[in-house]
């Protein structure tokens, strides 16, 4: 009987701990949006899904920049797609990455980060908003 209220008792602080643990982790990956929100967080970014050849995408990119005020330092090719580095009027940095979508001619993703703020929700929303004006079709639902 003594070996088995030690074992019980360790089991049971084990269980809680991994209750807890589960719990913790799942509000941490729970993303709160709205319905109709068409943007999403995803690799410390904000992303919008367009329905858009990706140089159309760069070209609206390169307007809404130009429209905000928004400086290019360096377009960079990367293996799927581009990074442009810039800077808000505010001078705070930030990075704009185009990527076309899995299959050929289903559109372009867009994200955006603002560093000094990170994933700064309301900046990265207003960029992408901007860019969205100067583009042929809204952004699209985030399949995931």
């Amino acid at each position: 009987m003594i070996l088995q209220r030690p074992t019980r008792v360790r089991g049971s602080a084990a269980l809680g701990l991994v209750l807890l643990s589960t719990l913790y982790s799942g509000c941490q990956a729970m993303q709160l949006r709205s319905a109709d929100d068409p943007y999403y967080e995803r690799e410390h970014m904000w992303w919008g899904d367009y329905a858009i050849g990706f140089e159309g995408a760069r070209d609206a990119t390169l307007s809404a920049l130009t429209h905000l005020k928004m400086p290019v330092y360096q377009e960079v090719p990367l293996p799927n797609g581009i990074l442009i580095d810039t800077r808000t009027p505010d001078d705070f940095e930030a990075r704009v990455i185009l990527q076309p979508l899995a299959q050929p001619g289903a559109g372009t993703r867009i994200g955006v980060r603002v560093t000094g703020f990170g994933t700064h929700r309301g900046v990265c929303k207003q960029l992408l908003d901007e860019i969205t004006q100067h583009l042929d079709g809204s952004p699209q639902r985030n399949p995931t």
